[in-house]
Protein backbone atom coordinates (compact mmCIF):
# COMPACT_ATOMS: atom_id res chain seq x y z
CA UNK A 1 0.00 0.00 0.00
CA UNK A 2 1.04 3.55 -0.68
CA UNK A 3 0.66 6.57 1.59
CA UNK A 4 -0.57 9.80 -0.02
CA UNK A 5 -1.68 13.20 1.19
CA UNK A 6 -5.22 14.06 0.08
CA UNK A 7 -6.37 17.56 -0.88
CA UNK A 8 -7.39 18.27 2.73
CA UNK A 9 -3.88 17.50 4.00
CA UNK A 10 -4.76 14.12 5.57
CA UNK A 11 -2.48 11.14 5.11
CA UNK A 12 -4.27 8.19 3.52
CA UNK A 13 -3.32 4.63 2.65
CA UNK A 14 -4.30 3.67 -0.89
CA UNK A 15 -4.43 0.36 -2.75
CA UNK A 16 -4.19 1.74 -6.26
CA UNK A 17 -3.60 4.96 -8.15
CA UNK A 18 -4.41 5.61 -11.80
CA UNK A 19 -4.84 8.59 -14.09
CA UNK A 20 -8.17 8.85 -15.89
CA UNK A 21 -9.74 11.20 -18.42
CA UNK A 22 -12.93 12.92 -17.27
CA UNK A 23 -15.14 14.87 -19.63
CA UNK A 24 -16.43 18.16 -18.24
CA UNK A 25 -19.17 20.15 -19.90
CA UNK A 26 -18.08 23.56 -21.18
CA UNK A 27 -21.00 25.84 -20.30
CA UNK A 28 -19.54 28.90 -22.07
CA UNK A 29 -18.69 27.51 -25.51
CA UNK A 30 -20.73 24.29 -25.44
CA UNK A 31 -19.34 20.82 -25.96
CA UNK A 32 -17.02 19.05 -23.55
CA UNK A 33 -13.45 19.34 -22.32
CA UNK A 34 -11.30 16.41 -21.26
CA UNK A 35 -9.49 16.88 -17.95
CA UNK A 36 -7.04 14.53 -16.24
CA UNK A 37 -7.95 13.19 -12.79
CA UNK A 38 -6.29 10.75 -10.41
CA UNK A 39 -8.48 7.90 -9.17
CA UNK A 40 -7.35 6.33 -5.89
CA UNK A 41 -8.78 3.43 -3.92
CA UNK A 42 -8.51 4.45 -0.26
CA UNK A 43 -8.22 1.87 2.52
CA UNK A 44 -10.18 2.68 5.69
CA UNK A 45 -8.81 3.08 9.17
CA UNK A 46 -9.31 -0.56 10.19
CA UNK A 47 -8.59 -1.91 6.68
CA UNK A 48 -12.14 -3.28 6.43
CA UNK A 49 -13.55 -0.74 4.01
CA UNK A 50 -12.34 0.75 0.73
CA UNK A 51 -13.71 3.53 -1.45
CA UNK A 52 -12.72 5.54 -4.51
CA UNK A 53 -11.91 9.22 -4.63
CA UNK A 54 -10.95 11.42 -7.57
CA UNK A 55 -8.56 14.39 -7.50
CA UNK A 56 -7.54 16.82 -10.26
CA UNK A 57 -4.13 15.67 -11.52
CA UNK A 58 -2.30 18.96 -10.98
CA UNK A 59 -3.56 19.37 -7.39
CA UNK A 60 -2.67 15.76 -6.63
CA UNK A 61 0.88 16.28 -7.91
CA UNK A 62 1.14 19.46 -5.83
CA UNK A 63 0.16 17.61 -2.64
CA UNK A 64 2.33 14.54 -3.43
CA UNK A 65 5.46 15.84 -5.21
CA UNK A 66 7.60 12.77 -4.43
CA UNK A 67 5.09 10.28 -5.84
CA UNK A 68 5.38 9.13 -9.46
CA UNK A 69 2.15 8.17 -11.16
Amino acid sequence: MIEIVDLNGRKRLVKSIRVIDHEVRNSIHGGTLTEKYVEVVIVGRHRRRTWKEWYPLEKFKEMNPNLKI
